[in-house]
């Protein structure tokens, strides 16, 4: 099956940061909606992982309505237990057939290697 970068969603995550102890970090997941069609390329879930556990997931989300998509991760005073990497995993039906993951991940860290 050939696939066309148009028929496939864009993920973008924040970028790697490197924090103090005590800080306030968000991390944004955005998916490009241009390729996104039920008909052709459904998603199927979006989920945030944090060293490859599930932090949550949203099944069959839908980017038109608020709340039925993943919300940023808001950590609000960061520590040791905080640093990692972060990813962003979509997982579409391609072409209602095939499917497909897509993901980004970044990192963060502590500025003096202690959160």
């Amino acid at each position: 099956m050939h696939i066309s970068e148009y028929e496939l969603p864009k993920v973008s995550i924040s970028e790697n940061r490197t924090v103090e102890h005590g800080s306030r970090v968000v991390i944004m997941c955005n998916v490009s909606e241009g390729a996104i069609s039920r008909q052709r390329t459904p998603l199927k879930r979006i989920s945030w992982y944090k060293n490859h556990e599930l932090l949550q997931s949203v099944r069959n989300p839908d980017p038109q309505v608020p709340g039925d998509f993943l919300f940023p991760l808001d950590l609000r005073s960061v520590n040791a237990k905080d640093g990692g990497k972060y990813k962003c995993l979509l997982k579409v039906a391609l072409r209602n057939v095939k499917n497909y993951n897509i993901s980004k991940t970044m990192e963060l860290r502590s500025k003096n290697n202690i959160l």
